[in-house]
C-alpha cells in the first residue's frame, strides 16, 4: 500500500514530474490537469479515512495511490497482506501514554547493553499487538534504539 522504506521520490521530485508532463501544454489545459489531480488526491484521502474508521487498510488498493508520472517499474509493492502486518500510524493508533516498549539490562563480558522489545499492555487486542511487533521488527527499531541508548550510556560511563 505505502513505501514501508523512505520514499524513493521526494515531494519536490513527484511535482518536477508532474508539471513537466504538462509544460508543453499550456496554462488552461495545464491548470485543469493539476485540479483533476488534486481531486483524485482528495478522493485517496478520503478512502484512506474511511478505511482507517472501519480498520481496513489493508484491504485498499494501491491503484488509487498512484503519483502521475512513476512507473511501476520504479516502485516495489509493499501492501500489507493482513491487518497484523500494517505498521502504526502516528495519527489514527492512539497508543501514546500507554508503555509498549521495554528493555532489558544485559551483562556481557564486563559491559552494560540495553535490549529493547515489545512489551504490550494488557488491555491490547491480538491486532494490535501483532502490528506493534511488526511495527518494531519492520522498522529495526531493536536495533535503532539500541544504538542510541548504548551510545548514552557509554558516554555516562565515559
Amino acid at each position: 500500500m505505502w513505501p514501508l522504506s523512505p520514499p524513493l521520490h521526494g515531494a519536490r521530485a513527484s511535482y518536477e514530474t508532474c508539471i513537466s508532463l504538462t509544460r508543453g501544454m499550456g496554462a488552461q489545459k495545464r491548470r485543469s490537469r493539476l485540479t483533476a489531480a488534486a481531486g483524485a488526491i482528495d478522493t485517496a484521502g478520503e478512502d484512506f479515512r474511511t478505511a482507517a474508521a472501519g480498520q481496513t487498510l489493508h484491504t485498499l488498493d494501491p491503484e488509487k495511490f498512484q503519483i502521475p508520472g512513476i512507473g511501476e517499474e520504479e516502485k516495489a509493492d509493499k501492501r500489507a497482506s493482513a491487518i497484523e502486518e500494517l505498521p502504526l500510524h502516528p495519527y489514527l493508533d492512539h497508543i501514546d501514554g500507554q508503555a509498549w516498549l521495554a528493555a532489558e539490562v544485559v551483562h556481557e563480558d564486563g559491559f552494560v547493553r540495553l535490549e529493547f522489545f515489545v512489551s504490550p499492555p494488557p488491555c491490547w487486542d491480538q491486532v494490535l499487538t501483532a502490528r506493534a511487533r511488526n511495527h518494531f521488527k519492520l522498522f529495526g527499531l531493536r536495533r535503532t534504539y539500541a544504538l542510541q541508548a548504548n551510545r548514552f550510556i557509554g558516554e555516562i560511563r565515559g
